[in-house]
């Protein structure tokens, strides 16, 4: 496992440290939209306008399978949506956020930070699909960390990435097969959409968690 690393800043006059005082903690300033909503059924991208009625039941619209109900009507996370919640550097080289991080791995400019807490991949199985653009890592025993994806200057502000989805699938006869929706700090994987059949319906809308040092 691999921590972030802590840099020491050098002055140019005299080659002075500059040793920032720990901790060093950013907190929420706000939540924006990253992309437009955007909803494919068939593969087809709807169009907002003239597809709005049918945007709006699908968004709204909750599902049953068995004996199990979807309450999965979209709401737009509020300006508040991230109050309370902190990114916090320790001088030993400790980061939390939410929970304790415990790896951090950089891809093109990207930050992701691997959390230590587990959740199981059978509730929430688009995990192990190639639905998301950062995989996550999942053990032998079907579990998986939850990560989160950050953009920006690490100990300075960071963009926290928020992908709602929902994922609803029938059979050729017409049967609901599967229902998924929610939140993740993570991205879509536009590729994705190709494998999207004509009884699928996908709903995507991205977000930004902006965090900075006060």
């Amino acid at each position: 496992m691999t921590l972030l690393g802590l840099t020491l800043v050098f002055s140019s006059c005299g080659h002075r440290e500059e040793v920032p005082d720990y901790p060093v903690t950013m907190t929420f300033d706000k939540i924006v939209p990253a992309s437009e909503m955007r909803v494919f059924a068939g593969g087809e991208l709807l169009d907002s306008k003239a597809d709005s009625a049918v945007i709006a039941e699908f968004l709204d619209r909750y599902y049953s399978i068995g004996s199990t109900f979807y309450n999965s009507g979209f709401e737009e996370p509020g300006a508040n949506y991230g109050d309370g919640a902190e990114i916090t550097f320790f001088a030993d080289g400790r980061i939390t956020y939410a929970s304790q991080i415990i790896e951090v791995k950089r891809n093109d400019g990207t930050i992701i930070m691997q959390s230590k807490v587990t959740n199981e991949v059978e509730d929430s199985p688009l995990v192990e699909s190639d639905f998301f653009k950062y995989p996550y890592d999942i053990s032998d025993n079907g579990r998986y960390n939850v990560h989160h994806v950050m953009y920006g200057e690490e100990r300075s502000a960071l963009d926290v990435a928020l992908q709602y989805y929902k994922l609803v699938r029938y059979s050729k006869d017409n049967e609901l097969m599967s229902v998924d929706f929610g939140t993740r700090h993570n991205e879509f994987n536009e590729d994705f959409l190709e494998t999207l059949t004509d009884s699928d319906t996908l709903a995507l809308k991205s977000y930004r968690l902006k965090y900075s040092v006060k």
